[in-house]
């Protein structure tokens, strides 16, 4: 797994080239029921990280058992992230990014499906009931483009936001928000006081006028209909947490 940083974007684009699975077939899951759980944390080098840095040390026994099973292959997929509540899904985005960008002896894990889509919603915010809403979100959402695309758009929205600027709806021709810089992301995520229900309602409410707007232009009304879909399933998942 490659993973390259985009200015202070917290969505970070990532590859998944030649990640491991954890479906290879009969051959390997006979080997590894042949290797005792022990044997497998210890050639995990996650764990082995973690373990030195006391990173269980303030996990209860069960939170302990559960981050270990997962992490024991140096791989999170979509069934593992399933056996993780949000609050845990929070911890585990702290055990496997939070030194990301500074920490070069942190080791890589690999992300597969929506784990690192989800770990990094969990925290997206200082509001978390904002970040549950996402998190449900992106749960929700299969196609990895899309949220990544939601991730884009989102931060550009809560940049304009933090330079005290009207969140406008902007079509961007090709490839969009994609190239669009963020002056939002986890340095100054904790600074920021954002009126989320207010903010989500009247955003939703400005696509909506530039569907309207818009049907008669195909390319620049997809755009448009794609964040009304975003901020109309983000908007229900906040209500449901409000």
């Amino acid at each position: 797994m490659k993973v390259t940083n985009e200015s202070n974007n917290i969505y970070t684009i990532y590859s998944q080239d030649n990640i491991p699975n954890k479906n290879n077939g009969i051959e390997n899951e006979s080997f590894s029921s042949q290797v005792s759980s022990e044997e497998r944390q210890e050639k995990s080098p996650i764990l082995v990280y973690l373990d030195k840095n006391n990173a269980f040390d303030d996990l209860s026994e069960d939170d302990a058992s559960l981050f270990r099973e997962l992490l024991s292959d140096n791989i999170l997929d979509d069934k593992d992230m399933e056996k993780l509540s949000f609050e845990q899904t929070q911890i585990m985005k702290d055990f496997v990014l939070k030194d990301r960008e500074g920490d070069l002896s942190l080791p890589v894990t690999s992300f597969q499906g929506k784990s690192f889509d989800l770990l990094n919603a969990s925290i997206y915010t200082a509001d978390d009931t904002f970040n549950r809403a996402l998190y449900d979100t992106m749960f929700q959402t299969d196609d990895q483009r899309v949220r990544a695309s939601y991730f884009h758009i989102l931060a550009y929205n809560l940049s304009q936001l933090i330079a005290d600027e009207e969140p406008s709806p902007y079509y961007v021709k090709d490839d969009p928000y994609s190239s669009i810089g963020a002056n939002f992301g986890p340095h100054n995520k904790d600074k920021v006081n954002i009126d989320f229900n207010n903010f989500l309602n009247t955003y939703k409410s400005k696509l909506q006028g530039k569907l309207n707007e818009t049907q008669d232009n195909i390319e620049i009304y997809k755009q448009f209909k794609q964040d009304f879909d975003f901020y109309s399933k983000l908007l229900n998942n906040f209500n449901k947490y409000s």
